[in-house]
């Protein structure tokens, strides 16, 4: 199975990484999260509500939409943190939120993890001369922001594939099961730094849990 490969695009002064990696990440996440699933008997379940909040940016002027769950929350900021404090030694750079699904394999292989759909920020580090080209700079960044909001809306709305909730044996296959509040769908994060290889968020986590993928 092909992921589905969504690209954007934004330059930015190095302080502005936070926002928009957590503006992007929050956003697609709030979509491909569920309310908690719980099941009844096999074959039958509830699922809960997704709370929301409005997260104003620290350096920006726009407001994102992320799920009611400071554990998620949590991850996903450490890893926009861990990428802008990367991004001080080179001006180019990528980090990726992956979605997949874990897969039984023929042995001796015993589980495989298939991606099924990657979203990757590119973000170029541009100094500004002069106040006037920083407001510049700091306007295309929110119209762009504003922009990959509506590119998520249409993109989840489409009818392509998204894993089904299993059985309650294998809800753990589909989704994370860790988070009290939610059940997001499994996803790992990497971030790239112009020509080095990927870097995992989690150390090994990418490399253990989700096959390689070209971009």
């Amino acid at each position: 199975m092909n992921a589905r490969s969504y690209p954007f695009e934004f330059t930015v002064e190095a302080s502005q990484i936070p926002d928009v990696t957590l503006s992007v990440f929050h956003t697609v996440l709030f979509h491909r999260t569920s309310g908690k699933i719980h099941f009844k008997r096999e074959g039958s379940y509830s699922v809960g509500t997704v709370g929301y909040e409005d997260v104003p940016c620290d350096r920006l002027r726009f407001t994102y939409v992320r799920c009611s769950c400071s554990a998620l929350d949590n991850d996903v900021r450490r890893h926009a943190d861990e990428f802008a404090d990367s991004m001080k030694t080179t001006t180019d750079g990528k980090i990726s939120l992956q979605f997949y699904e874990k897969k039984k394999s023929h042995w001796p292989f015993g589980e495989a993890s298939t991606t099924w759909e990657v979203w990757t920020t590119r973000i170029r580090v541009v100094q500004p001369m002069s106040d006037v080209e920083r407001e510049r700079m700091r306007d295309r960044v929110e119209r762009d922001l504003a922009d990959m909001v509506a590119t998520v809306a249409t993109a989840v709305n489409r009818v392509d594939y998204v894993p089904k909730v299993p059985n309650e044996k294998e809800l753990a296959n589909v989704f994370d099961v860790h988070y009290r509040e939610v059940n997001p769908y499994l996803h790992a994060i990497s971030f790239q730094l112009g020509d080095e290889p990927p870097h995992s968020g989690v150390a090994g986590t990418l490399r253990k849990m989700i096959r390689e993928i070209a971009y």
